[in-house]
Formats: structure tokens, sequence, C-alpha cells
């Protein structure tokens, strides 16, 4: 989907893969609880560099 109006930025992409057919039910919650984590959100939107993230554990 194209989206022209600049208010919607996309601001996070996320991707991920599984081993399995039912794991990803697991990490889609792991990452729900992130997403809905205010301050976990800030620290995420707040780096520029991924090192930042896996470095500092911004996330937990």
């Amino acid at each position: 989907m194209v989206n022209n109006n600049d208010s919607e930025a996309i601001k996070i992409i996320i991707g991920f893969a599984t081993v399995d057919t039912s794991s990803h039910l697991e990490k889609l919650n792991d990452i729900m609880k992130i997403l809905q984590n205010g301050k976990a959100m800030n620290n995420i939107l707040s780096v520029s560099k991924k090192e930042q993230l896996l470095e500092n554990s911004l996330i937990n």
C-alpha cells in the first residue's frame, strides 16, 4: 500500500521467521508485548543504529 500522507510515516518495520508451524504464535505475542510497552517503544524509536538496540537491550 502506498501512502502519500506524511503524517502517517512508517516508523518501524518488523520481520521474523520461525522454524515450524506453531512457534510464530509465541513470537508474535512477544512482539505485541513490546509494541504495547510505551517505554520500550520510545527506546526503540529513539535509537539511530540497530547496534544501539542490541548492545543496550533497550527493549527489555
